[in-house]
């Protein structure tokens, strides 16, 4: 196996232990009582950028969504399915979550390709 697999395989193995096994766990709270977290956060997908741990956090505190550039489009009134309107309706209509954050982050390349224009440049029609 490579590295990679091999890390997340250990990491795995060290939140099992830590919140999953014994009575008092959190995770074991959370399957029983579900989730009822106060704060939503709007992310970026950015894999250096996550909310829960820059929060500083615990499983169960936040509800979050993240897509590219943490866009949320505009509501459309129509048969579509949209991903981040709907956890937002979730979110706030269901778990009646008390915040909103919309967490930006510097050198975000969905931004920085909004900005310049490249992003429309590489997609086609098909794509969107």
């Amino acid at each position: 196996m490579n590295q990679s697999l091999n890390r997340i395989l250990k990491g795995y193995k060290t939140f099992r232990d830590k919140y999953v096994h014994g009575d008092t766990s959190i995770m074991q709270h959370l399957s029983q009582h579900g989730q009822k977290p106060e704060m939503m956060v709007v992310a970026c997908c950015d894999s250096r950028v996550d909310p829960a741990l820059i929060l500083q956090c615990d499983p169960g505190d936040l509800f979050i969504v993240r897509n590219v550039a943490n866009i949320v489009s505009p509501y459309e009134k129509d048969e579509m399915h949209y991903g981040t309107s709907a956890a937002l309706e979730f979110g706030i209509n269901f778990l009646k979550v008390n915040h909103l954050v919309l967490l930006g982050h510097s050198q975000c390349g969905g931004v920085n390709a909004l900005m310049n224009g490249r992003i429309l440049a590489k997609m086609t029609k098909k794509d969107l």
